[in-house]
């Protein structure tokens, strides 16, 4: 990367995380609240409609994914031109999503009860309750276009600091509704409300930092061999799209129609915490997203190469820190947080992180692939995945439960999905044979276990009750799993380079 590109990155970065740990916070609380107003039924019915709008998510069928693809390369040249032709197709694009969407979500509205196993003793109406959820995920299509030019202008930090400071005020108007009237209408037309004013914002920055957006060139169609080649792009990225959307949304309809709502509201607290983790991670990752957009529209082979070695190493020790963390610390922590009442199995946690980890390990080849432009490889290995994990959930659902739906992710999605993808960008991108990549994913996952073991066993020596107790058990796992990081990585040519890079950006930061 060039210095400009590092220190966007750095931006984004820094804008990520602390955005989003302090959504977490409040993301906490707001969950405390939850739980001591409305019984774990509500929290199944969040799990289970959530899941349900993520499905009905396939609308998008990967359309921004293949415009802001589309737009590195006129983003770098300056082509404003192009980048208004883009734009204006995008946003005919998501009002027809939000339409479809509407529409088919409408309609499963009057076929609700047969997705749970026991429809939930509560007052309100049932069929209400999933419209809300369906007008929040409504409104996150209106305006949503305009936060492209800022992502692919490396100034993802303006939308994650306009979208962070809403959600605070959501979260706290949400515990002002729960808690002065315990009003489940209310939380959820907050949410929604809180959606749309999330896009508004964003909008009104576009439009004031962007002028020449509403030029003349705003008008004008982008010409119809580009619109063939985006929309050819589109139709690969639709088979997997809609692959993963099954895989990520299905988890809790299998469970709510199987094992009934109350399973989903247990594991909630978990997935809440686990989700949560990864969307931090996640966030503050895909901050270089732009840059690496605009790195690979011309870069070396070995200038990738060396860049993709850096990345792997960051977030595998990232992931490998926060998922040993959570294998350890989550039952502890739940049991403090909301009660006993409230805890699953051991072996559900290890399921839930790992889900999570193998997400999080597959962040540098797909931020590889798809700021390359490689969409058509992935549509069936994720379309295969999405059904094999549908198909194994089921299965071992009926047999072993919980620890059933939840394994058969992490199964499907290893040796189908990122098994593929790794192939892909390792031959195709890097130029390596494909046994190393699987043979150091196969090293780092081993790791991971080795990591979780030196915590479980540090932590016997250092029990104690508590908060007090359970912040000094996260001080250990920290430092135990660091170190062990830093035993196995510290000499590698990867390390010394994030080394260096990392003192260049704070020298210039000092200057």
């Amino acid at each position: 990367m060039s210095d400009s590109r590092t220190r966007n990155s750095a931006r984004n970065v820094a804008a990520g995380f602390a955005c989003q740990g302090f959504a977490l916070l409040l993301s906490f609380v707001s969950r405390s609240v939850f739980v001591q107003v409305l019984s774990s039924e509500y929290l199944g019915i969040n799990g289970l409609f959530s899941n349900i709008l993520t499905v009905l998510s396939f609308a998008e069928l990967g359309i921004g994914e293949a415009l802001s693809f589309a737009m590195y390369q006129p983003a770098k040249t300056g082509d404003r031109a192009k980048l208004c032709q883009l734009l204006r197709l995008y946003r005919t694009a998501y009002r027809g999503i939000a339409l479809l969407v509407t529409v088919v979500g409408v309609t499963l509205s009057f076929f609700l009860d047969y997705l749970v196993a026991e429809k939930p003793e509560i007052p309100e109406n049932f069929q209400l309750i999933f419209w809300l959820f369906l007008f929040n995920n409504v409104c996150s299509y209106l305006l949503a276009y305009k936060q492209s030019i800022l992502l692919v202008d490396q100034k993802k930090y303006v939308v994650l600091y306009i979208q962070q400071g809403v959600k605070a005020a959501q979260l706290l108007l949400q515990m002002a509704v729960l808690a002065g009237f315990g009003s489940y209408y209310g939380f959820l037309l907050v949410q929604a409300a809180c959606t749309l004013g999330t896009n508004v914002l964003v909008s009104l920055y576009v439009k004031k930092a962007y002028p020449w957006l509403r030029e003349d060139a705003a008008r004008e169609k982008l010409p119809p061999a580009e619109q063939a080649r985006i929309f050819r792009d589109v139709k690969a990225l639709a088979l997997s799209k809609i692959a993963g959307i099954v895989s990520n949304g299905s988890d809790n309809i299998v469970i709510a129609k199987i094992l009934g709502l109350t399973s989903v509201g247990i594991v909630s607290n978990y997935t809440l915490v686990i989700n949560s983790v990864s969307s931090i991670l996640w966030g503050t990752l895909s901050g270089i997203t732009g840059s690496m957009g605009n790195f690979n529209v011309n870069s070396s082979l070995e200038k990738r190469r060396a860049i993709f070695e850096e990345l792997y190493l960051i977030v595998y020790w990232i992931f490998c820190l926060c998922c040993t963390c959570l294998i350890v610390l989550l039952n502890p922590f739940v049991e403090l947080w909301v009660g006993t009442a409230y805890q699953t199995q051991t072996s559900i946690v290890v399921a839930l992180v790992l889900i999570a980890y193998v997400s999080g390990m597959n962040f540098p080849v797909y931020t590889f692939r798809v700021t390359c432009g490689l969409f058509d490889e992935m549509k069936y290995p994720y379309f295969l995945s999405g059904i094999a994990n549908v198909a194994l959930s089921v299965v071992l659902a009926l047999k072993i439960g919980l620890f059933g739906v939840y394994i058969a992710t992490v199964i499907t999605r290893l040796l189908i999905s990122e098994t593929v993808e790794g192939y892909i960008v390792y031959s195709r991108l890097l130029q390596k044979p494909f046994w190393r990549y699987a043979a150091r994913y196969a090293a780092s996952l081993a790791l991971l276990g080795v990591c979780v073991l030196a915590c479980r066993a540090a932590l016997r020596v250092v029990a104690a009750p508590g908060v007090a107790g359970l912040v000094l058990q996260a001080v250990v796992s920290v430092c135990v799993c660091n170190a062990i990081l830093l035993l196995v990585f510290g000499k590698s040519a990867a390390f010394a380079r994030v080394v260096q890079r990392g003192k260049s950006l704070l020298g210039r930061r000092a200057r």
